[in-house]
């Protein structure tokens, strides 16, 4: 009897040792696991940096779908464009004159 009275107290003795480092394990768990609450502070921050970069991307795209619309033969003029190009680039066709005006300076409101 005496025996079994001490293995009943060793058993106890012992599974209260596992469950004080089954607690320790899960807070430890609870705090830097795969799961835990650093991990999601981390993740909480690349989703706000990606959705930064998200919406920089989204901005780019409609600025390019602004000019690409511009593009459009429906509201492209043909002389205008014809008109720039020759100014920007110095291109005339041969007989054609070119009356260039100075032009004045505006000030820098720098």
């Amino acid at each position: 009897m005496r025996i079994e009275f001490s293995i009943g107290i060793l058993l106890r003795k012992c599974l209260f040792v596992i469950a004080i480092l089954y607690f320790f394990v899960l807070i430890y768990q609870v705090i830097y696991g795969e799961n835990g609450a650093l991990m999601k502070e981390r993740l909480l921050k690349k989703i706000a940096l990606a959705q930064n970069t998200l919406s920089q991307l989204r901005k780019v795209r409609l600025e390019k779908q602004q000019k690409t619309k511009l593009l459009r033969s429906d509201s492209l003029d043909v002389d205008l464009l014809e008109e720039q190009a020759r100014l920007l680039f110095g291109l005339h066709l041969k007989g054609e004159k070119q009356i260039l005006y100075p032009m004045k300076k505006q000030p820098d409101n720098h």
